[in-house]
């Protein structure tokens, strides 16, 4: 069980925080189903703390789900986005991934705009009330 936990915590060490592009690989290999699986599964996982470690490493991948399609967490909060885009709108400053480089990278990360809320729903993992 100690490995199992030391292995949950380096996950987590590597998905909390604003490093988009490790969030969007660990969704592409079906990460989220996997933390379901190990809050749903109490024989196979029966561990409080691994519990604990994956529903922190689940509400930090909830928190960033709606800016998933930016390069980085300061593309999509920074107050002056708008203003330096209509400044800067020949430059990739201050643009949603699938902006840059004419549209090319548009259907590469749309895709992941809300789709961890989207599979907690799927999986009745969360619903609303």
């Amino acid at each position: 069980m100690k490995n199992k936990e030391g292995a949950m915590s380096a996950l987590s060490s590597m998905l909390r925080g604003e490093c988009f592009e490790v969030k969007r690989q660990f969704i592409e290999c079906e990460g989220i189903e996997f933390l379901i699986e190990v809050l749903k599964n109490d024989q196979k996982f029966p561990s409080k703390k691994l519990k604990t470690k994956a529903m922190n490493i689940l509400s930090d991948i909830v928190h960033y789900d709606h800016i998933l399609n930016y390069t980085n967490v300061h593309d999509a909060t920074n107050p002056g986005y708008k203003y330096a885009q209509q400044m800067n709108a020949k430059t990739n400053l201050h643009k949603p991934e699938e902006q840059k480089s004419g549209g090319g990278a548009k259907l590469q990360y749309a895709k992941y705009k809300d789709c961890v809320k989207k599979t907690l729903f799927k999986a009745c993992f969360l619903m609303i009330g």
